[in-house]
């Protein structure tokens, strides 16, 4: 599937169910039956036509729609495919060589859904899949590669949609100069396309000894209470493992 017909698919997933959507299909509905309310009048009843127009219009909507749109599990495909090439992208920014490593780059993938210059509030979006978790149409990618005296980090947000990384970020960090790694609980304010609004994460930090950090929101948790959904892994509690574990080998 080329780019173009994967980005219209992921349109129709991410938009096509919104409440909006179904609601400007109702609205068509009612002016199709002004429309042809007269051209039938003689021959059929108008409560009938409007019932087929109502309800028919919408239901052919919803076929069709739920026929082109992919499904969570092809969405979920298309994203690990995505961070497959952003992981061999971060090779090249960082300039590391993958045979020095010493285990799998360690990838967080986390979502966005607050005001970031270059993406329009209208596209971020999301979507509850049929298992109830939170799909985004915008993620922040972190990648971690661990070499056998430090890691680089490759950062970048990335618009899901449009298949493009935003804000690319590269960093080296030595073990001995990393003071700590952790996730915790906060509240932080967000420009959300509902508004301006205090909601509860949960975020990633890294720190060194100069006072440079690392921090990534990783879970929306205000955001999967409302929907009553869940939001996917991120791999943030697998790196806070393995980072730790380093840096106990290596500060011994």
């Amino acid at each position: 599937m080329n780019a173009q017909n994967r980005s219209i698919k992921l349109l129709l997933y991410f938009y096509a169910f919104r409440l909006r959507a179904l609601g400007l299909v109702m609205v068509l509905s009612l002016l199709l039956f002004g429309l042809l309310s007269n051209s039938f009048a003689a021959g059929m009843d108008g409560s009938v036509l409007f019932l087929m127009l109502f309800l028919g219009v919408p239901l052919a909507y919803w076929l069709v729609i739920g026929h082109y749109a992919p499904t969570d599990q092809t969405v979920d495909n298309w994203l690990q495919e995505d961070v497959k090439k952003i992981i061999e992208q971060s090779y090249e920014r960082l300039g590391m060589d993958r045979t020095e490593e010493v285990r799998e780059p360690l990838v967080i993938i986390s979502p966005v859904y607050w005001k970031l210059e270059g993406v329009s509030l209208k596209e971020m979006v999301f979507r509850k899949g049929k298992d109830k978790m939170l799909r985004f149409s915008i993620y922040q990618v972190t990648i971690f590669h661990m070499q056998e005296q430090l890691t680089g980090a490759y950062i970048c947000h990335y618009n899901f949609m449009r298949n493009g990384a935003l804000y690319e970020k590269t960093s080296e960090y030595h073990y001995k100069d990393i003071v700590s790694v952790s996730t915790q609980q906060a509240i932080v304010k967000y420009h959300l396309p509902e508004g301006i609004k205090l909601i509860h994460v949960k975020e990633f930090g890294l720190s060194v000894a100069s006072g440079e950090s690392i921090k990534v929101v990783i879970a929306l948790d205000t955001i999967a209470e409302r929907e009553k959904a869940q939001l996917r892994p991120t791999g943030a509690e697998q790196a806070v493992n393995v980072i730790r574990g380093m840096l106990r080998l290596k500060k011994a």
